[in-house]
C-alpha cells in the first residue's frame, strides 16, 4: 500500500487540502490489510510473506465525515467564516453515506453484532460463563524475560482485575505448552505444564476464554525477611479459563 493511499493520510488531506483528500477518497478508497499469507519456500528455504489489501465501502465511514462537519464547525466559531461551506458540506455527506451504509444488510448486520457484544461484555464474565467448564490456575514464569527482552512484570502491572487474556499454543520440548497473553499479543507468561496437557487432552476442540481473577504484588524482601534499601515487589497473576 503506498503511503498516500492509507487511512490516516486520506483523512488528513480532507481536512487540509479537501480537493486531493476526495480525489484520494474517490479514487483508492479506505484500504485495510486483511491478512498475511505466509508462502514457504524449501527449495531456498526462505519465507516469503505477502499482505493482501481490501478497499473498504468509503460510505461505511460517515462517521470520519461527521468528524471533519465538527472540525470545520469549531474552525468557523474561531473566525475562519469561509469554512462553513465545508462544515455544511461534510455534515451532508456524513448524513447521506449514514443512511446507505445503514441499507446495506451486511454493514446493518455488522453494527447489530457489536452492539450485542457490547452489551454481553457489560455483563461480568462470572455470569456470562456460569455454565461453563472452567479451570481457576495463575500464571507462571512471570519473573522471566521474553524473548525480545521486554519483562513480562512491566506489562503485569498495567493489568487489573477482570480484564481478558489470551492463550497462545505452541510446543515445548515436544509437548504442549500454552503462552498467556494480553490483548496486544505481549506475553506475560505461560500455563503450567500439567494444566496445558489437561487442557489439550479434555478441551482441545472448545473455545478458550480467559480472564483475570486476581493481579497484586508482594515484596519479596518481606518474604525471606530480607533488609534492603529498595523495595523488590513481584507481580502475580490468577485466573479464570472458560471452556465454550
Amino acid at each position: 500500500m503506498k503511503w498516500y493511499q492509507k487511512r490516516w493520510v486520506i483523512v488528513l488531506f480532507l481536512i487540509f487540502f479537501f480537493p486531493v483528500g476526495l480525489f484520494l477518497l474517490l479514487k483508492y478508497g479506505f484500504q485495510e490489510n486483511t491478512e498475511t499469507l505466509y508462502i514457504n519456500n524449501t527449495r531456498e528455504n526462505t519465507t516469503n510473506t505477502i499482505n493482501t489489501t481490501n478497499t473498504i465501502k468509503w460510505y461505511k465511514y460517515w462517521k470520519v465525515y461527521i468528524g471533519i462537519g465538527i472540525f470545520f464547525t469549531l474552525s468557523v466559531l474561531s473566525g475562519a467564516i469561509p469554512n462553513i461551506i465545508f462544515a455544511v458540506l461534510f455534515f451532508y455527506l456524513g448524513i447521506t453515506q449514514r443512511k446507505k451504509a445503514y441499507a446495506n444488510p451486511e454493514y446493518a448486520e455488522e453494527m447489530e453484532r457489536l452492539k450485542q457484544e457490547k452489551a454481553l461484555a457489560r455483563i461480568p464474565h462470572q455470569q456470562r460463563y456460569q455454565d461453563c467448564k472452567k479451570i481457576h490456575t495463575k500464571i507462571v514464569g512471570v519473573t522471566f524475560k521474553n524473548d525480545d527482552g521486554t519483562s513480562r512484570q512491566d506489562y503485569l502491572s498495567k493489568l487489573n482485575n477482570n480484564e481478558q487474556l489470551y492463550l497462545k499454543e505452541y510446543v515445548y520440548k515436544g509437548k504442549p505448552a500454552f503462552h498467556v497473553c494480553n490483548k496486544r499479543g505481549q506475553c506475560l507468561g505461560n500455563l503450567a505444564e500439567d494444566i496445558a496437557q489437561k487442557i489439550k487432552t479434555k478441551y482441545d476442540e472448545k473455545e478458550k476464554i480467559v480472564y483475570i481473577e486476581e493481579i497484586d504484588s508482594f515484596d519479596r524482601n518481606e518474604l525471606y525477611n530480607r533488609r534492603r534499601d529498595e523495595e523488590d515487589y513481584i507481580y502475580y497473576c490468577k485466573i479464570v479459563i472458560y471452556f465454550k
